[in-house]
């Protein structure tokens, strides 16, 4: 595993076991050692590597998950049992920002929009990709109570709000007159 030093895989912490493990999954396999904390591969060598090379990758808050650890495999199975249950909490607290998600007095359309992303993106890193229509649902609060429509989405420099709408086919009888029509754009 000579080549590891230039493959950049942030250490693990309590917020990307998702991304980490799939990084760390694909640098084993590169290395034809995946088999090692899949337990097909139950070679001391190969182990004793492994192992090295995660607790390289561990932040200072987790290393001690390693001691009394005799194999990879043995802290690959602890890493996974810790981080499901830390990423199932925290994907149900993303799902529940995202469905409560509403756009603040002083906030922009697109700091709102980029917020939504931002939480579509975080549940994708703990394993669950939410489907547009979520994000879309989501985005409806931005129901300006002046104006009593929405908020020209479309008008933005946030083109996945409109494409989020659109998929709804929400724009279409909502967009401000005035507005520019973007549907076939």
């Amino acid at each position: 595993m000579a080549t590891e030093s230039r493959i950049q895989i942030d250490k693990l912490d309590n917020q990307n076991w998702g991304i980490w493990r799939r990084k760390f999954k694909a640098l084993l396999l590169s290395k034809r050692l995946g088999g090692v904390i899949d337990g097909t591969d139950e070679d001391k060598d190969n182990s004793s590597q492994v192992l090295g090379v995660i607790q390289l990758h561990l932040s200072d808050a987790y290393l001690s998950m390693a001691d009394d650890v005799a194999t990879a495999k043995a802290l690959w199975d602890k890493l996974e049992a810790t981080f499901t249950a830390q990423n199932n909490a925290r994907r149900l607290l993303l799902r529940q920002e995202l469905n409560s998600l509403k756009k603040a007095p002083t906030e922009s359309i697109a700091e709102f929009a980029a917020r939504a992303k931002e939480l579509a993106t975080n549940l994708e890193a703990v394993g669950h990709k939410p489907e547009d229509s979520e994000v879309s649902l989501s985005l409806c609060n931005v129901w300006d109570a002046h104006m009593g429509s929405v908020i020209p989405i479309a008008t933005t420099a946030v083109p996945f709000c409109y494409n989020w709408f659109r998929s709804l086919k929400l724009v279409a009888v909502t967009l401000p007159v005035g507005a520019p029509d973007l549907r076939n754009s």
